[in-house]
């Protein structure tokens, strides 16, 4: 079964939705539509699983999050476009000019990714190399430098990528016995 609770407090909306069964998976996305035609509400989609990344030196355990053009509803993701790392080995994240939402943007029109920087480390490759996801070959786009809506998981112990939902969709990955998130985020539009 599935349970919906749906509150408001303070002109924030607050939906916690809890499904046991992927039979009530029709039900549930119905009721998330009747709450998209409000148009006070503005909603982005994120499905999140693990899978194993590869380049041509390495593989490793990564967390994939699909996203689509909303994501995130609140505040942004900082993408490096370029990773230094200098003498001493600390490392530098730098971005130029508008390059971070150029970056950014490519993700939704091409198979492009954004990683995490120590993935950059752990598989030996840099920002515009290829990379391996499945049997799909995606371009490192950038690196995260800062997330808005970083909070601490236990899946935070694995290095992220970000993804289009499309792209992933149209992947293998997503489909019968995948173990996956499926997340609904609400942004209120009159209460920014």
């Amino acid at each position: 079964s599935y349970l919906f609770y749906f509150f408001n407090y303070w002109n924030f909306y607050f939906i916690f939705i809890f499904v046991s069964q992927s039979r009530y998976r029709s039900r549930l996305l119905k009721k998330i539509n009747e709450i998209n035609g409000n148009s006070e509400l503005e909603i982005s989609r994120v499905w999140e699983l693990f899978s194993i990344v590869s380049s041509e030196k390495r593989t490793q355990l990564i967390q994939l999050k699909g996203i689509d053009e909303e994501f995130p509803l609140y505040g942004k993701v900082d993408v490096a476009t370029e990773f230094e790392q200098s003498v001493n080995d600390s490392k530098s994240l730098l971005s130029k000019d508008n390059t971070s939402d150029q970056a950014w943007s490519s993700i939704f029109v091409s198979s492009k990714v954004i990683v995490s920087p120590e993935l950059l480390v752990k598989l030996e490759v840099h920002i515009g190399d290829e990379i391996r996801i499945g049997k799909d070959k995606f371009i490192i786009a950038g690196v995260i430098k800062k997330e808005s809506s970083q909070g601490f998981r236990i899946s935070q112990l694995t290095p992220k990528i970000y993804i289009s939902r499309y792209y992933l969709e149209k992947s293998p990955l997503v489909g019968f016995g995948t173990t996956m998130f499926d997340k609904f985020l609400f942004k209120t539009k009159s209460f920014h």
